[in-house]
């Protein structure tokens, strides 16, 4: 079966679901915890307290985009909170607006590059999949430029029939 174009784009853009757990202490209170890996795959979260799964919407609300979980009862004091989900760097939403908006899963990977080189907490997102490697900044950045140049090259090759630049420059040298 043919990968959809969100597909593409998530294989080609290396932003696979990436699954992390997270813990947070309840404390009486506290009835909003954030997560940090955002935006969450809708529906992959297994939210505990105090070793009790709890559902959504009867216990919490999870705002997939933002990571924001807010509990319906604030978790008890010193109640283990425990999230377990998978997250990506662009949700599909995000992706499909790409898509849409630039015409091809190409010109969308064109984009995403573009969006990885402004944005660097993305951008450190993308750069690793292990949770507590460090990650050298300069090195993410210096990566996602060279995946635009990589891009824009293939894209103009394909525009001059497959040729290359260069061929098809030396060809426009007989009309100069």
């Amino acid at each position: 079966m043919p990968l959809t174009d969100i597909e593409q784009i998530r294989l080609r853009a290396a932003d696979p679901e990436r699954t992390f757990a997270e813990e947070f202490a309840g404390d009486g209170n506290t009835t909003i915890f954030d997560l940090s890996h955002f935006p969450v795959v809708a529906a992959s979260e297994q939210v505990r307290v105090a070793g009790t799964l709890q559902t959504d919407p009867t216990n919490y609300a999870l705002v997939d985009a933002t990571g924001r979980i807010t509990f319906v009862t604030a978790p008890v004091n010193a109640a283990r909170v425990t999230v377990q989900a998978r997250s990506v760097i662009w949700t599909d939403t995000e992706l499909q607006d790409i898509i849409d908006r630039r015409g091809s899963v190409r010109d969308a990977l064109l984009e995403c590059a573009l969006i990885l080189m402004a944005d660097g907490a993305r951008r450190t997102k993308w750069g690793t999949n292990l949770q507590g490697l460090s990650v050298d900044e300069s090195m993410l950045a210096k990566n996602a430029k060279d995946w635009y140049e990589t891009l824009k090259a293939d894209q103009l090759d394909q525009a001059f029939g497959g040729a290359g630049l260069e061929e098809w420059s030396s060809t426009q040298e007989d009309y100069v």
